[in-house]
């Protein structure tokens, strides 16, 4: 099973992108990445997985 990982899912248009495809895709197979996970939870709520980025700085 292949997944959909949208970035900036805690902001406006990755959370507008992942609310568009919930309606066209299972919440299994999408995947949303935020650097602050919180600003998801509704996401998550719905089944969405939400994963932490981070910021590398080396």
């Amino acid at each position: 099973m292949s997944k959909i990982l949208v970035t900036g899912a805690g902001g406006h248009l990755g959370r507008m992108t992942l609310q568009h495809l919930l309606e066209r895709r299972p919440a299994t197979e999408l995947v949303g990445l935020a650097r602050d996970p919180g600003k998801a939870a509704d996401l998550a709520a719905q089944g969405i997985e939400i994963q932490t980025a981070r910021e590398d700085r080396s």
